[in-house]
């Protein structure tokens, strides 16, 4: 396990991060926040050579499309994943279809989306 000062997203370079008085362990994206690197999945699996992934899980305060579109290789490599968010109706509709063109088969969508293989 490595942790890393990072942000994930769709892109690279820097974010905006603030996180709330008293919440440490969450962090909202911010342009006034404190600056942060930006980076991707895929390139963090390039990295540090993830190969196949069993289970990738992701719960970001909303920016879960944006970190799933970061990650077309690493879903490529991915055999199941958890996506806990997305409870903006438009947003849930995007992840549920970027997943299905991804190939995976949603198996349930009901307080967080899960897709398997």
């Amino acid at each position: 396990v490595a942790a890393r000062a990072t942000a994930v997203g769709s892109r690279t370079g820097t974010v905006g991060l603030a996180i709330p008085k008293g919440r440490m362990s969450w962090a909202e994206v911010d342009p006034l926040g404190n600056a942060v690197g930006l980076t991707s999945l895929d390139i963090e699996a390039s990295i540090f050579e993830w190969g196949l992934v069993d289970v990738l899980k992701i719960h970001v305060q909303g920016q879960e499309l944006e970190v799933l579109r970061g990650a077309a290789g690493v879903l490529r490599q991915t055999r199941a994943v958890v996506v806990r968010g997305g409870s903006d109706p438009q947003q849930r509709q995007d992840l549920l279809g970027l997943l299905t063109e991804a190939g995976f088969v949603i198996v349930s969508d009901e307080y967080q989306i899960v897709a398997s293989r």
